[in-house]
């Protein structure tokens, strides 16, 4: 009864306080994005930004997987369901701050900048979700 109590508190643990510390993310990067980000090819826009879309696809099936793993730790249930409802919600808003947050900053760091704080909003989700999620 009391791991059911634990895993209910953890499955609601709320996203939004949820943060991850700089050290965390740098640790949990790829070893190829950290070679592509120090390689010629990012000291351009279109180069620095291929490193990061790069680094988000292997995320996005990292939260794929770490979602799949969390929902495998909960009974099926009311649980499950709540997690479901607010990895779909989380799917269509997780872009939403990085724009706001850059919109109406010109130049290409702005784009740059977007990209990498969607990249850290997908570690983020991995590690909440790793932790939190079941």
């Amino acid at each position: 009864m009391i791991l059911a109590a634990l895993a209910l508190a953890l499955a609601t643990q709320p996203y939004d306080g949820f943060h991850l510390s700089n050290s965390r993310f740098d640790a949990m990067l790829s070893t190829a994005y950290q070679r592509c980000e120090r390689s010629e090819a990012a000291m351009n826009t279109y180069g620095a930004r291929s490193c990061i879309w790069d680094e988000q696809r292997r995320f996005q099936a990292r939260v794929g997987g770490s979602y799949r793993a969390a929902l495998a730790r909960l009974p099926a249930g009311g649980r499950r369901t709540r997690l479901a409802n607010l990895q779909r919600r989380w799917q269509a808003t997780h872009r939403i701050a990085c724009r706001r947050r850059f919109q109406g900053v010109d130049g290409t760091m702005n784009l740059i900048s977007e990209d990498m704080c969607a990249l850290r909003e997908l570690a983020r989700r991995v590690a909440w979700l790793d932790r939190h999620g079941g």
